[in-house]
């Protein structure tokens, strides 16, 4: 074969397949309700768990790099007071909650919400000299039943709270928290500076502070655990869309469950 006929088919087959992914990613950006008529600059308001920093941080970080121009911020805390901001008309494009109730709250606002992770709360201590001797032989029941110790949790709105509350009474526990802490970061910062015994977080949040935490599973898994939903908000941002399935890509997957969160199967 003739090497300038062979250079143009090759030219020909790579933009074939080319143009075939770019109509995939417009079926699958069309299938869950979104324009594919996408701009390549803007800013993009992302408002997140708390629980999902560490993670989106560095997820918006990779897609800033990808589309030069586009500008993602993110605004993360507790998502029941997330959820009350955007009901307020903040300028959010996509909301991620740590469970569905939260995404309920604002479902005049996003129509096709899809659950992406899972995580789940421990009790957690702080041990720079990791869990033996402190938690060994014990279960979450026997420590916080102490009338001495003192221990924390998010606020019974959280996502967060919500499950500890689950997973607490599961468990057996009869004693009350010292404080209920607006969010998950907010426990986490008061036992890094030992302000409390022991805390309820998520399993995520002790792999983040790995040498400085350890955690305790509940014995009811299903009580401890909650599922995260995602969406675009209004369905009129393509843009943000795209970025949304950056979030639900298998790559993001593997982020999440490097950093400690349940994962569909793939």
């Amino acid at each position: 074969m003739n090497k300038k006929i062979a250079v143009i088919i090759a030219l020909v087959l790579a933009a074939t397949v080319g143009w075939q992914i770019h109509q995939k990613q417009n079926r699958d950006a069309v299938n869950n309700g979104i324009s594919t008529d996408v701009n390549t600059t803007g800013e993009i308001n992302v408002f997140a768990a708390s629980s999902l920093t560490g993670t989106f941080t560095q997820l918006g970080k990779e897609f800033e790099a990808s589309h030069p121009g586009v500008k993602v911020n993110f605004t993360f805390g507790s998502s029941s007071t997330l959820a009350q901001q955007i009901k307020a008309g903040a300028p959010a494009r996509i909301f991620a909650s740590a469970s569905g109730k939260q995404m309920n709250e604002i479902n005049d606002r996003i129509t096709s919400p899809q659950n992406f992770v899972t995580n789940h709360v421990v009790l957690a201590v702080h041990s720079p000299d990791g869990l033996a001797g402190i938690l060994k032989n014990q279960s979450v029941a026997s420590i916080l039943n102490q009338p001495q110790g003192v221990w924390i949790q998010c606020a019974h709105e959280a996502p967060c709270g919500t499950a500890a509350d689950k997973a607490l009474a599961a468990e057996g526990v009869t004693t009350k928290p010292k404080s209920l802490e607006p969010d998950v970061k907010s426990v986490v910062m008061k036992l890094l500076a030992k302000e409390a015994d022991s805390g309820v977080i998520y399993q995520t949040d002790v792999v983040a502070n790995a040498g400085n935490l350890v955690g305790l599973e509940f014995a009811d898994q299903g009580a401890a655990t909650t599922t995260y939903s995602i969406g675009v908000l209004d369905n009129k941002d393509a843009l943000a869309g795209e970025l949304l399935n950056f979030l639900m890509s298998r790559h993001a997957m593997d982020v999440y469950s490097k950093a400690g969160f349940g994962v569909p199967a793939q």
